[in-house]
């Protein structure tokens, strides 16, 4: 049986997943201290992360289509990560530094992002979340959520989140 915790973010990964095939994206968040928190920037598109089993190193690339509040030229990213991974089976956190690169050249980078995947029989749900470091919309807080499949091939397992969202949000 699983921890009430793992329970929980798979619960909320489940969700996010479902509002995402739905079309919904994630477009607000919720400060900790409960004040709703509005979207500089969404987007939505696809992320695949591989994790070495053998030695925790975590990378991943996803390309985006995104609108940003006050930047009308943007309507693309990439997003580079590179971090560390703890956990198997099931459920595997991800600590990462990322880059989102836009379509325009710039660019913010994030530091730390924390992920949660969760596989489920035939399928993964992932949520994240995270600060901005620098760059464009900083500072600002990120939300993301996913969902799709993963492999594993010798020491890499593969997630491949062909439903993914991101947004990076502001009190």
């Amino acid at each position: 049986m699983f921890s009430s915790a793992t329970r929980r973010v798979a619960a909320a990964a489940a969700a996010a997943a479902g509002a995402l095939t739905l079309g919904l994206g994630v477009t607000t968040a919720t400060a900790a201290d409960g004040d709703t928190m509005a979207a500089v920037l969404s987007c939505a598109g696809n992320l695949t992360v591989q994790v070495n089993t053998s030695t925790g190193v975590v990378s991943g690339f996803g390309n985006l289509r995104c609108s940003a509040a006050g930047q009308p030229l943007i309507n693309s990213a990439t997003l580079q990560l590179a971090g560390s991974a703890a956990g198997s089976g099931s459920v595997v956190q991800t600590r990462t530094a990322d880059r989102l690169t836009y379509n325009t050249g710039q660019s913010t980078t994030l530091n730390p992002v924390t992920r949660t995947f969760v596989n489920f029989p035939g399928r993964t749900a992932e949520q994240g979340s995270g600060s901005t470091s620098g760059g464009l919309f900083h500072p600002s807080r990120l939300a993301d959520s996913g969902v799709g499949t993963s492999s594993q091939t010798g020491v890499i397992r593969t997630f491949s989140l062909g439903v993914y969202a991101l947004s990076l949000n502001v009190p």
